[in-house]
Formats: structure tokens, sequence, C-alpha cells
């Protein structure tokens, strides 16, 4: 399933199944977070797959938007 990250500058889409590892970024002041995968890292504050956004203020955070990605695409929501 692809999805995608966003920062202020720039956007990338990104196969969460290959997904290394994601952290929160502790160097900004606003909440960040780091998604590590085979091209690299980016560093990103909110995710967005079909239409759905969601911003991200903690790790939880985080985790509960792909969750949820994850259940629309099990329902049919593509």
């Amino acid at each position: 399933m692809f999805v995608i990250f966003r920062n202020n500058s720039e956007e990338r889409l990104i196969n969460i199944d290959l997904i290394s590892a994601i952290m929160k970024d502790e160097n900004n002041e606003q909440p960040c977070f780091r998604v590590e995968y085979p091209s690299g890292w980016f560093k990103f504050h909110s995710l967005e797959w079909n239409g759905f956004f969601r911003g991200t203020q903690t790790l939880a955070d985080v985790w509960l938007a792909l969750r949820y990605f994850e259940r629309l695409q099990e329902n049919g929501w593509e």
C-alpha cells in the first residue's frame, strides 16, 4: 500500500510494506517524524492515502493513521 508522507516543503509516495522504521525526530520544535525505507529516509508531519489526510502529533498518531488507512483499504475504499 502506498501512502503520501508530507512535510512543509515536499511529499513522497512510499510503499509502507517496505518501511524499516519510523521514529520521532527530537531535533524539531514542531512534531516531526522520520521514516526509513530502502531509498533512504524522509522527515514528515502528516500522511495522506486516497484522499484521507491525517496530521501526526505523536508516534502513536502515525501508527494509528497507517492502521486506519489499511483498514479502509481492506474494506474496499480504493
